[in-house]
């Protein structure tokens, strides 16, 4: 289950040795929603189970702490906390591809989760549930359901962040591609953005004679 030493599942606890430090979040505060686009983030994320790939990304952070601040996370490369992303992705024996929230790591005791929704369309899902999300358990990943995401809750604000997620692509040789929207709100579970949609102009113009 894990690059470092790929052996069976108990071996992916307690693999993570080092993290990254925590900032304070950009929260909305209850005072104006902060604009968030349209604009899905499409990755690729390489399995924990395959040590050829010990310095690729096999994880991604969801929690918002300013731009850039959501993206593939390099696990082993992580400084000062051990499990500073929301989930990893690695395979099982049987060569399922699997979503691992934090919590299925030993030392961690962060609320990651992962929610299945299987009739949903990725377009057409427009509000996180607030609960029924899979903390401590490895998901089976498909490319035929989209999946509602938690992130761990914020050290200092406290905030959680909901966003949703589907599978693109399943690469035998470990690769997973997906893409993922995600709100910057704080604890905000809507999963439409806010942002202004520009109107498009009228080709054959206004005016006329």
């Amino acid at each position: 289950m894990t690059r470092r030493i790929a052996r069976p599942i108990a071996l992916v606890f307690g693999l993570l040795a080092a993290g990254a430090s925590v900032a304070l979040t950009a929260c909305d505060d209850g005072i104006q929603p902060l604009i968030w686009p349209n604009v899905p983030d499409t990755v690729e994320l390489y399995s924990l189970a395959r040590t050829e790939y010990i310095d690729r990304p096999g994880a991604y952070t969801m929690l918002y702490q300013g731009p850039g601040t959501r993206q593939p996370i390099i696990p082993e490369r992580l400084l000062g906390d051990p499990f500073a992303f929301d989930f990893a992705v690695s395979e099982n024996e049987a060569g399922d591809f699997l979503l691992l929230p934090t919590g299925v790591f030993a030392e961690s005791n962060a609320q990651a989760g992962i929610l299945v929704d299987s009739t949903a369309t990725f377009e057409g899902l427009e509000r996180a549930p607030r609960d029924r999300y899979i903390t401590d358990e490895p998901v089976v990943a498909t490319t035929d359901v989209i999946y509602v995401i938690r992130s761990r809750q914020h050290p200092r604000s406290r905030c959680f962040y909901y966003g949703k997620m589907e599978i693109l692509e399943l690469d035998p040789a470990g690769i997973m591609t997906l893409r993922i929207l995600a709100n910057i709100n704080c604890s905000d579970r809507s999963l439409v953005p806010n942002a202004p949609v520009e109107e498009e102009e009228d080709g054959e113009g206004a005016g006329g004679g």
